[in-house]
């Protein structure tokens, strides 16, 4: 991937885990969540999906994801993520202009499959 005019060096536990970018005019994204889900809202429509696992699906999870947008060309590219676990530490460093990581994926805007 060419130069990135803004950057994110992405740590876990002071460990260098990715440096992302986008090349021009988007939106760069570290995100961390935590997600749990209630077993009252399980619906029938879930139970019936092919694959459903419930004890899965109820799992409590925390991750770091990194993405972003290239708005210049509809274009979703995706670093990949990380289950986190108590006490990991996650540090986004923002950096000038230079080299990143190239994506994992990169999905075009609405229409096809990923690249």
């Amino acid at each position: 991937m060419p130069d990135a005019a803004v950057r994110f060096e992405i740590c876990i536990n002071d460990q260098p885990l990715a440096t992302i970018g986008l090349e021009d005019c988007g939106v760069l994204t570290a995100l961390v969540s935590r997600v749990r889900r209630s077993p009252a809202r399980i619906t029938e429509a879930h139970r019936q999906q092919p694959g459903f696992d419930e004890a899965e699906f109820l799992q409590d999870r925390c991750e770091l994801s990194m993405s972003g947008l290239d708005s210049g060309r509809d274009l979703h590219w995706h670093w990949g993520s990380r289950a986190l676990a108590p006490g990991d530490v996650v540090t986004v460093r923002v950096l000038p202009a230079g080299p990143c990581d190239p994506p994992q994926q990169v999905q075009t805007d609405g229409a096809g499959p990923p690249r």
